[in-house]
């Protein structure tokens, strides 16, 4: 991947392609800022006054698809009031989700997608298609958005729809909107029922009483005199009864509001939490009820789950997608955390269900469960896996739109994009173009892995500072890399084959040092067949610091070079088939590592070759592969490397 330098006014010439077109200075842009939390907002703001705005023009979708989520608009004047959106002077259009987004799943906001009519100004300029990019949340506490509560549901004949749901827990709540004057709370008293707050618009109401000798369905908390408007009603469990009482049972049977009737199933339902300094974010939920559960939605391909352990604590049942993955006891004899974790799931939505079992060990004081938080997984080799191409510095004058759009239809996952070189004299060469492949990838669901060529020696810290700036790197509107590579091959800069792989040595340690064990870290190393055939120039490699301070390894298999020399038949160097079988047998065997292989070069290899290298890379089930470089990949080797 070692091209020559440029020359000064090629490099002049390149920077001036890769620059981005400059807009029409009376055409109003718009700049996008991502939500802050699941459930929004994401606003569009706008320099000029603007009109025209609709739900078909301002839109949220799913990185990597054209269906836009549903979603509503409110718009915005100068002043802040709220404006039609379709006939006012719009200055800010307020997109909200009507589903709370998934944790760990990445969206894409665009205002005037294609094939909308457009955002205009006042005199009928358009506003330009943008695009933002972002990523929900990997740690959720507790309360996430993301996580649904219920209660113990308990089947009664003689309930409104067959059953009820109730719960003993102090501070567990249950909320209900509704629109009118008045609402009824429908429940059930008892021997084992207990006390609950009521709460209207966060006015406290009442305390009610639910304890009764007999026990009674169908029993009606009214409120009355509430005004016609919409309205929040909030129960909370007290943890309490009447001296009498055998429990202090809350129940859910249903409410009445506006004339009509409806179930528990109306309400959102929550646990009781509990303040905790030694819990994360100082708090957990928590339920003793038998058949309570939360279930959290999320998308990645891991998750831990933190419960909080106890001397009163439970067994808990931990479901994924339905399907039982792990009973826990969190009895411990004094307070702590008990992490269930599950790797290696599907890339896909999936749901996270904690269910209280009301079961215990006998040296337990009590049957609690008790949720901390989530944190959604990926495998730090995600980005690597799969179909790739790369882009370098002296493709940057492509269009990323265009070419990122390409990309996608071919099936490409992750865009390899180098960012300098030890030449370069900064981290970024073109740092607005490299932000514009960033947003466009990353718009359509690509990965992008940010990669740099070192040289050592002289070069080592600026090589140090430069590869981890990609770690670092975060844009104005919150763009980032998703890992990060280092291209191994450069023996110009050093004196010695010992300064060459001490430096290599040296470099990764000390980047790895910088950005910590989690962020992922690719090794491209030249091909391992081809440096045993000549020893006296790769002696001494330093295959075990790949190993331990990088997570993928990076052959690069490239046998274009070398075909018009010999025969396939003769010798493996020929032969893409059996060159690249070896390259990733030797590359995982001596680092240890997942491989990526890397093939090419792209524009001096055929079709049959790239068949046989993808066939290679699938039988020695290689973890991704890729052709060098994108811009130099035809068509027809396109189609061979389909099926990666």
């Amino acid at each position: 991947m070692n091209r020559p330098a440029l020359p000064a006014a090629a490099a002049a010439l390149l920077l001036a392609a890769g620059s981005p077109v400059v807009a029409d200075p009376f055409n109003p842009t718009v700049a996008i800022v991502a939500p802050s939390t699941l459930s929004g907002p994401i606003k569009a703001e706008f320099d000029e006054t603007v009109q025209g705005v609709t739900g078909d023009n301002v839109v949220l979708r799913v990185a990597g698809t054209k269906k836009d989520l549903s979603a509503s608009v409110v718009c915005r004047d100068i002043g802040g009031e709220r404006t039609s959106c379709a006939t006012g002077a719009v200055r800010t259009a307020i997109l909200r989700p009507d589903d709370v987004l998934a944790p760990g799943q990445r969206y894409v906001a665009i205002v005037d997608p294609a094939g909308a009519a457009p955002v205009t100004s006042l005199v009928g300029a358009e506003v330009p298609r943008t695009a933002k990019s972002f990523r929900t949340g990997l740690v959720h506490q507790e309360g996430s958005r993301a996580a649904i509560y219920r209660w113990r549901r308990i089947p009664s004949s003689s309930a409104s729809n067959g059953s009820y749901v109730s719960e003993r827990t102090a501070g567990a709540r249950a909320v209900f909107r509704f629109e009118g004057s008045s609402v009824a709370w429908i429940t059930r008293t008892g021997r084992n029922q207990g006390k609950a707050r009521v709460f209207i618009d966060g006015e406290r109401i009442r305390t009610v009483n639910n304890y009764d000798p007999e026990a009674r369905f169908d029993v009606r908390r009214r409120f009355r005199q509430l005004g016609e408007d919409r309205h929040r009603m909030v129960i909370e469990v007290l943890g309490r009864a009447s001296t009498e009482a055998t429990g202090a049972w809350i129940a859910v049977d249903g409410f009445r509001a506006g004339g009509d009737t409806v179930g528990q199933s109306h309400a959102a339902f929550r646990w009781g939490v509990v303040a905790d300094q030694d819990a994360f974010a100082g708090g957990y939920a928590r339920s003793v009820a038998k058949g309570a559960r939360s279930t959290f939605r999320f998308m990645g391909k891991g998750i831990d789950l933190d419960l909080r352990a106890g001397p009163n604590r439970g067994i808990a049942e931990v479901l994924l997608d339905g399907e039982l993955r792990a009973t826990v006891d969190t009895y411990a004899s004094s307070t702590g955390n008990r992490r269930v974790s599950l790797a290696g799931l599907t890339d896909a939505v999936h749901r996270l269900t904690v269910l209280v079992t009301g079961r215990k060990r006998t040296a337990s004081s009590g049957r609690m469960v008790a949720i901390d938080r989530w944190i959604v997984r990926e495998p730090p080799t995600r980005s690597f896996r799969g179909l790739g191409t790369w882009v370098d510095l002296w493709d940057y004058g492509l269009d990323p739109a265009a070419a990122t759009a390409d990309m996608k239809t071919k099936g490409v996952r992750t865009l390899y994009l180098q960012t300098a070189r030890y030449n370069s004299g900064k981290a970024f060469l073109y740092r607005k173009k490299m932000v514009a492949w960033l947003e466009e990838a990353h718009a359509r669901g690509i990965d992008v892995v940010g990669w740099y060529l070192p040289a050592y020696g002289k070069y080592l810290d600026a090589d140090v500072r430069r590869t981890v700036k990609i770690a670092t790197f975060v844009s104005s509107s919150g763009e980032r890399f998703d890992a990060l590579a280092v291209d191994i091959e450069f023996k110009g800069k050093t004196d010695s084959l010992d300064e060459f792989n001490d430096g290599i040595r040296a470099h990764l340690r000390r980047v790895r040092r910088r950005v910590g064990n989690r962020y992922p870290i690719g090794g491209i190393i030249p091909a391992p067949v081809a440096m045993d055939r000549s020893p006296s120039s790769w002696a001494g490699f330093p295959y075990g610091s790949v190993g331990r301070y990088t997570d993928v390894v990076m052959p690069m298999a490239y046998w274009s070079y070398r075909k018009a020399d010999g025969s396939c038949d003769a010798d493996i160097l020929y032969c893409a088939y059996r060159y690249t079988k070896a390259n990733v047998k030797r590359s995982a065997d001596r680092t240890g590592l997942r491989v990526h292989v890397i093939g090419g070069i792209a524009n001096e290899v055929t079709k049959a070759e790239v068949t046989d290298f993808a066939r290679a890379a699938r039988e020695r089930k290689a973890y991704g592969a890729s052709l060098y470089d994108y811009a130099t990949t035809r068509s027809g080797a396109w189609d061979a490397l389909g099926n990666l």
